[in-house]
């Protein structure tokens, strides 16, 4: 009985080593080629964002820049209203104590 079960046990032993082991290496090799193509795939997809948000951020530059000039000059502009206002308080303050 032992020498049957050895025989067994041996004979399973020797199908995996030679169909199963096999098999299953070709499922791994074929499983990490796979994995191999989805990441070139997601470094592709990752390289095209990078460059299209590189080209917004150049597109958009020019309109921040403008955007900044003209609240740079508007800050100018309300600068120099609140020393007129400033005056114009100073002289009605002024006049009223007449």
């Amino acid at each position: 009985m032992v020498g049957e079960t050895r025989a067994r046990l041996a004979e399973e032993i020797r199908s995996v080593k030679e169909e199963q082991l096999p098999s299953l290496r070709g499922d791994i090799q074929v499983t990490a080629h796979q994995a191999m193509q989805l990441v070139r795939s997601q470094e592709d997809k990752l390289a095209r964002l990078e460059q299209m948000v590189h080209k917004l951020e150049n597109e958009q530059l020019p309109s921040r820049n403008r955007l900044e000039e003209r609240l740079e000059a508007l800050e100018e502009t309300t600068s120099s209203l609140m020393i007129k206002v400033e005056e114009i308080l100073k002289q009605l303050k002024a006049v009223e104590r007449r």
